[in-house]
């Protein structure tokens, strides 16, 4: 798979720092006031961090789900300046990194020492579902 699939990651032209873990509870906003929009003032919780393709943080912004196809996220993401790679490259780039959130997922239970029965339950249940259909996905 590693062989077949590499030279799809050779199109990621420019890297960029990627935190890989945005969801909401990792976002620090100002709250609106006297007619301002709300403002990021920073991120938490950068272990994931990594120097990779910026398409990867779709996958990390909702892991259990599919957040590139969210048409306000994918608006919002092309209005700061984010591209975006669509047809048969991106859905296979898309693919790989859905399979390396899910086995990250999977793996880090241990290291961490995870026990709240309901979080490992649901991670054992639905990361193996995922990592089959990204594999599907990849042909």
């Amino acid at each position: 798979m590693v062989r077949r699939h590499g030279p799809t990651l050779a199109g990621v032209g420019t890297p960029a720092l990627v935190h890989f873990d945005l969801w909401p509870g990792n976002i620090l906003i100002t709250p609106p006031a006297a007619g301002t929009p709300p403002r990021i003032n920073g991120l938490i919780d950068g272990e994931r961090v990594i120097w990779g393709d910026p398409l990867m943080e779709f996958v990390g912004v909702e892991v259990f789900g599919r957040a590139d196809r969210d048409p306000d996220l994918r608006a919002g993401y092309l209005d700061a300046g984010g591209t975006i790679v669509d047809g048969d490259l991106g859905r296979r780039r898309l693919a790989l990194y859905h399979l390396y959130m899910q086995l990250l997922l999977l793996v880090e239970m241990a290291p961490r020492g995870y026990t709240d029965a309901g979080y490992v339950g649901y991670v054992s249940g639905e990361c193996p579902k995922r990592i089959l259909a990204a594999v599907a996905e990849l042909g």
